[in-house]
């Protein structure tokens, strides 16, 4: 699995931002499916894609289909242990669909500072106020592509997320079936927990067994 996405550091505030990851299975580019999470975590930026390797940016700017996605490098990133468990949760449901387990899995986030520590990198909202890339959800709804996993667990009521948090609802349940109609009755596991800390718990086998069905 290689990973692509759009990485900006500010030199002032040292705060780091990743938006519009693109999870590669095999050589296909095109969308198999959509992970929403809370930020970017400890997958690290690796190299920026150089302006030689034309054939892969061509690939990649297909990409830069809105406003915030543009003006900014495209970097090669590490595969960090979350993002394994998406690329498992998507090959899950792939497989249960009869479909070939290649293409792209993008993941976005409700919101784009990249910090392992979901506390710090609330803290570092507060200095990142008035950047565009902080939160990127209207564009990234524009471009949710099903089947549609909703994981940000317990930012769901958070006062700071719960208003992108049903923006992204609102869109994917239309497209999903594995979510119930009425957004408090979910609980938005994240991937970690449903596939890992909870997987012995009924609720989570549920959740697995309608996502992939």
């Amino acid at each position: 699995m290689r990973v692509f996405a759009h990485y900006y550091s500010d030199e002032t505030t040292g705060i780091e931002y990743r938006w519009r990851t693109l999870l590669q299975l095999g050589d296909s580019w095109d969308v198999c499916g959509t992970v929403v999470m809370k930020n970017p975590g400890s997958s690290r930026p690796i190299f920026p894609i150089d302006e030689s390797d034309s054939e892969l940016l061509s690939q990649l700017r297909r990409f830069n289909n809105a406003k915030s996605y543009t003006g900014h490098a495209w970097y090669n990133f590490s595969v960090d242990n979350t993002m394994g468990l998406v690329s498992h949760l998507i090959e899950a449901y792939l497989v249960a669909h009869n479909r070939p387990v290649e293409g792209i899995i993008q993941i976005f986030n409700l919101f784009n500072i990249r910090d392992v520590d979901l506390n710090k990198g609330l803290e570092k909202m507060l200095a990142s106020q008035g950047e565009s890339i902080l939160m990127t959800t209207d564009d990234d709804i524009n471009n949710l592509v099903p089947p549609i996993y909703l994981g940000w667990g317990n930012l769901k009521n958070n006062i700071l997320f719960k208003g992108c948090a049903e923006k992204f609802f609102e869109k994917a349940k239309q497209d999903t079936s594995y979510l119930n109609q009425d957004y408090n009755k979910n609980p938005f596991y994240h991937p970690q927990y449903l596939l890992v800390y909870g997987n012995k718990k009924e609720k989570c086998k549920e959740v697995f067994s309608k996502f992939i069905k």
